[in-house]
């Protein structure tokens, strides 16, 4: 997770395009249903943008 200004990324991985889109369907079952439409409430707006092949920098301390 990245925090720039008041936005943040975070990047999960698959390894695989049809693994990722399982998870899209399936969501966190783990999570009830109040706490997901609390967290996408405040979150606001949200994309998922598909990265085939990110290039990963550390920032400097």
């Amino acid at each position: 997770m990245a925090r720039h200004g008041d936005e943040y990324v975070e990047a999960v991985y698959f390894t695989s395009e049809a693994q990722a889109g399982e998870h899209e369907k399936v969501g966190d079952p783990g999570r009830p249903t109040v706490v997901v439409e609390e967290e996408t409430r405040l979150a606001g707006d949200v994309a998922y943008p598909d990265l085939y092949e990110p290039m990963l920098v550390s920032g400097a301390r």
